[in-house]
Order: structure tokens, then sequence, then C-alpha cells
């Protein structure tokens, strides 16, 4: 059994599905209309083309069926189509039956009302004018249908059944009979223009006001969802630090007894040339507790900790050199644009969140080897516009974005049920979470030539004003 896809769930797959339905009910009715007018009313009609249309719609509906089974979402475009096609139908029915005088020339209506709400704005406008152009035309061009006319059934003597029609509608409007030709009036009937003014008036007032009506309800769906989203990923943030700050207490013990053999070792070291590995080792222990530290501190302070306004240059260089402490083989080319003293809102996990994305950069180099200085060197360009400031990390590594950005998307998993290589992609998602929480957007796309490239992006504020000197 095939598993639905994203674009099988999506509100346009559905709606052009209900489309088909509907254009199935429809095709039952014009197939019941010509059946009763052949039938019961014996009209002279061309029913050989009008069968041909619904055939023609039938294959349509059938095309569009199959096309529900392919994996490719449904846009705008492919729905204005697909209403495109029910408003040609009907015109050509209806030219053959009867024009504007045929009471179902109101199904125009319906194409104008689902673009209304489905379709943006400027393909509502398009199907409005294409329906009252249809009916415009239809007043003019089409084959009469006498025998749906009121007085068809009436006993006229020294008339024929146009003459009587014609003499109807002038009585019916206390005005003299119109002239006929070829079974039509000369002069408008002004019933049928009463008509089509209301059609037209109904028309652009569904344009105007179900359209607006309907994109307000979809921006507000819009702003439901990106609120759930936030606070679901609010909750998991609070989850992960709550067994992040027990994770770090539970891991003081075993570090406090690394830390004490280590200074045994600084202190007598067994061997003359293992006191600078001791040493090292005590600095590792060092920066290990006070990174739990600081860990047990963001977890606490989480939901209390207010954004700041700093300079985004000072807080990259702290991130730089944490990142020279914590692997200090890891080497980099810093390319600054002009404007460093660029300010953003930056609260206690902005700079775990980019040192993440720095650590994240040295795995994917120390994944691939190699012994040219450049393939261990990781490019950092900072910059900043008018509106924004970005940051760009480049690694040459094997890394693919498209699964970076679901890793970064869904904790522990991808979509597709599959662990990232390495790790379970939790320090992607808080990276993005953190970024997001400050107004901003973190994107991975393809390094030029090889690699990937992390694009984080955050709203530019203007700096905190200095204090004033004292005296």
């Amino acid at each position: 059994m095939k598993t639905p896809s994203n674009a099988a769930t999506s509100a346009s797959f559905t709606n052009l599905r209900r489309l088909v339905f509907i254009r199935a009910f429809v095709m039952a009715g014009q197939l019941a209309g010509i059946f009763y007018a052949a039938r019961m009313l014996h009209a002279d009609l061309p029913y050989v083309p009008l069968l041909c249309t619904v055939l023609a719609l039938g294959v349509v509906n059938l095309l569009t069926w199959w096309r529900l089974g392919l994996p490719r979402p449904v846009q705008p475009a492919e729905l204005f189509a697909q209403l495109l096609v029910d408003i040609c139908g009907l015109t050509i029915q209806l030219s053959m039956s009867g024009g504007a005088t045929n009471p179902f020339v109101s199904y125009f209506l319906v194409p104008v009302c689902i673009s209304a709400a489905l379709l943006p704005a400027r393909l509502t406008a398009l199907v409005t004018l294409l329906g009252l152009g249809a009916y415009s035309l239809l007043l003019f061009v089409y084959q009469p249908l006498q025998s749906l006319q009121p007085d068809a059934n009436a006993s006229v003597s020294g008339m024929d059944v146009a003459s009587a029609h014609a003499g109807h509608l002038g009585m019916h409007h206390g005005a003299a009979p119109l002239p006929m030709r070829e079974g039509r009036a000369d002069v408008l009937n002004p019933h049928i223009v009463g008509m089509w003014v209301n059609f037209a008036i109904s028309a652009v007032l569904i344009a105007v006001f179900v359209s607006r009506m309907a994109r307000t309800l979809r921006e507000q769906q819009a702003l439901l969802t990106e609120r759930r989203e936030f606070e679901l990923r609010e909750k998991q943030i609070i989850a992960i630090a709550s067994l992040a700050a027990g994770t770090a207490h539970e891991l003081g013990t075993p570090l406090n007894t690394i830390a004490l053999l280590a200074d045994g070792l600084c202190e007598e070291p067994p061997h003359p040339d293992s006191g600078a590995d001791a040493r090292l080792l005590r600095d590792q222990v060092r920066l290990c507790k006070q990174i739990l530290g600081n860990l047990r501190r963001a977890a606490d302070l989480y939901r209390e900790s207010a954004p700041q306004v700093l300079p985004f240059a000072a807080l990259l260089e702290e991130c730089l050199r944490d990142l020279q402490l914590l692997r200090p083989s890891v080497r980099y080319r810093l390319h600054q644009g002009a404007a460093s003293d660029a300010a953003c809102l930056a609260d206690s996990t902005l700079k775990q969140a980019i040192l993440n994305l720095l650590n994240n950069a040295a795995d994917a180099h120390a994944a691939i080897g190699g012994s040219a200085p450049q393939e261990h060197c990781i490019d950092i360009e900072f910059d900043s516009t008018a509106g924004e400031i970005v940051l760009a990390i480049r690694d040459r590594g094997a890394g693919d974005p498209v699964r970076l950005q679901a890793f970064s998307q869904a904790p522990f998993f991808a979509a597709g049920g599959e662990a990232i290589p390495g790790g379970l992609g939790l320090g992607l998602f808080l990276s993005r979470s953190s970024i997001e929480r400050l107004g901003g957007s973190l994107c991975f796309e393809r390094n030029p030539g090889a690699g990937v490239m992390v694009v984080l992006r955050l709203p530019r504020v203007a700096a905190a004003p200095a204090e004033p000197a004292r005296a």
C-alpha cells in the first residue's frame, strides 16, 4: 500500500479532489437535463455535440483523478485551469441550449465562489471576468430553446412559436411584442438583462468580499499553526533543558574524580614527558566543568532570560575563542564586512547556538581527513545590511544540506525516521530554536565546490547607548 505523501495531505490536493466530485455531480445533472429535453420536451437540440461536451468533461475528470495519484503538489494555477475548463464546458453547452435564457446559466457563480475561497485575488478576478464574459456572450450567441419558454405549451392560433414567445415577452413587460429573427429577439429582453445585471453584481461581491474573508481565515489559520508549532518547540526545549540540567549534575561527580587525578599527575608526573599532557588534561577538565555549570544555569534561567542588545562582532569573537579552547587544532578564516558595529538581540542560548554550528563544521572537516591546510580551514563570513546580520559558515565536508535542514526541524530524528550520523541532531534543533526565538532564521545550502554552507540571519537592532563618562 502506498504511503500518502505530503502533497496528498495538503489543502490544495483535497480541494482538487473535491472539484472532481463537484464536476462529476454536474455532469450527471447535465446528462439528466439532456435526457429530459429529448424524451419529455422533444426539443430540437444538437444532442451529439452536447453529449460530446459532457464526454470531454468526463475525460478531463478521469485525467484529473489520475493526476491525484502523483506525488506532485497542487499549485493554484492548476486549480485555475480546472475552473477554466468548467467555464468553457458550460459556455459551450449553454450556447447550444438557450444561452442566457437557460435557467442553469447562474451556475457560472459556482467557479467564482470556488476561486474566491481557494485562489489568490488576481486569479479570482480573472475567473470572475471570464464568467461574466461568457454570460455576456450567451446573450447574443446561442441556439434558442423554445421548449423551455413560458408560452411553449400555450395554444396560440395564427402565430408560430417564435412569434408567440415574442408576444409573451411584450405583454409580460407591458411593451409591444419584440421583433424576432431566427427564434430570438432583436432587442434584449429586460428580464434577461436584469438577470445579467444580477449576475454581474453577485459575481463582483463574491469575488471581492468572499475572497477577502477567505484570505483572512487563511492568515488566521497560519498564525494559529505557527503559534502551536512555537509552543511545541518551547515545550521540547524545556524538556531538553531539564534533561540537560540533570545530566550535568550527574556528570559532576566523575569530572571531580578526573580533576583530582589530573592534579595528582601534574604534581607527580609518572614520566618526564607526560607533564604537559597532564596539564592539558587538567585544563580540559576545568573547561568541561565550566561548560556544565553554564548549562545548569542556562537550564534554570531559560524562561526568565531576557534578550539583550549586544554587538554581534564581540559575540562572534567570544565564540571563536571558546572554539579554540575546545578544539585547538581547528583552523578558520574570518571574513568580516565593513559594518562591524552591528548589534542584535542575544540571550544566553545564542552563543551556544553559534558554537554548535562551528563545532559541526569542525566535525565535517575532521570526517574527511586530508593533509592540505585548506581542507581543515573553516570559512566564516560576517556581514550586515540595514535590516539584518548575516553569518555564513562554510565547510568542505560530505554533509547533505537537505538532511541537515530536516534534522534542525525535528529533534533526534529526521522526518524519515533516520538518525543523523554521529549524533542525534539535538544540537541543530536547539540552535535553530534559539535563533528563531530571537526573530532570526537558519538555513543550510550547498557550498560551491563541496561541503555545506550554514547561513544564520538575525534582525539588526540599534546599538545600546553607551553610558556617559562620569567626572
